[in-house]
């Protein structure tokens, strides 16, 4: 094998993993975007939090 062929292996393998790292960034981007606005709607209105409320919000930051 060259080292032109074994390079375009490892370009390959890079671009695999830095569209793997964006896509889980997406993901991320999304849960937190989520949660943002959850906060804003729950601090709008402030009487709606219960306990299911505050489980869901703890459950969720955990999971970040």
């Amino acid at each position: 094998m060259s080292n032109n062929e074994s390079g375009n292996g490892i370009e390959e393998q890079l671009a695999e993993d830095i569209y793997k790292l964006m896509d889980e960034f997406e993901q991320f981007n999304g849960k937190c975007s989520f949660l943002c606005d959850t906060f804003a709607a729950v601090a709008s209105n402030p009487e709606c939090i219960d306990e299911l409320t505050s489980y869901g919000f703890d459950f969720s930051l955990t999971s970040l």
